[in-house]
């Protein structure tokens, strides 16, 4: 997975536009940042990324950017 792949899966997740998101697109202005959101985010590193991320960690993202940085790509 490249970044831009998995920007366009947080777009989904969010229910932004195709497009709408890039790396520094802060997270709190983002309508759809909500605890829904954040388990999207979990299920989806962990099943296209074999990858555990900790809610309290998710939790402290403030941009795409940093949820990027988690993932590790």
């Amino acid at each position: 997975m490249t970044k831009q792949d998995l920007i366009t899966e947080i777009e989904d997740i969010l229910q932004a536009d195709e497009g709408s998101l890039n790396e520094t697109t802060a997270l709190a202005g983002l309508e759809d940042w909500d605890s829904l959101a954040f388990i999207s985010i979990i299920a989806l590193f962990d099943k296209k990324l074999s990858k555990k991320v900790p809610l309290d960690e998710l939790k402290q993202c403030q941009s795409v950017g940093d949820i990027i940085a988690l993932s590790g790509i």
